[in-house]
């Protein structure tokens, strides 16, 4: 999923000469499959089922259940959370913001 994540990367930054979010945006409406090439694996690092990263997920917060620690699972969720909201974050910024005036 990251090596992934850094090959669009890599692609966006030939695209646009740049990596920094603030300089990006709009490239939904330009290159909706690199979108959706960034989308996927960004969900599953996050753990959103039914991808790849889910399962390693949900397999650690059952492990963590079965032997009594709450703190494997709460940090599980929580990191999840945080993933998710970066990943969301820099979706929205790269795609779907407005292009920057040139």
């Amino acid at each position: 999923m990251k090596t992934n994540l850094f090959l669009v990367s890599g692609v966006i930054h030939r695209l646009r000469g740049t990596s920094q979010l603030d300089g990006l945006g709009g490239l939904y409406r330009g290159h909706p499959w690199l979108s959706v090439l960034f989308l996927i694996p960004a969900l599953s690092l996050a753990g959103i089922p039914p991808l790849s990263g889910f399962w390693a997920k949900f397999m650690l917060m059952r492990a963590g259940l079965e032997n009594g620690s709450g703190t494997i699972v709460a940090v599980a969720l929580g990191v999840s959370l945080l993933t998710l909201f970066s990943m969301t974050k820099i979706w929205a910024e790269a795609f779907w913001k407005a292009p920057r005036e040139p």
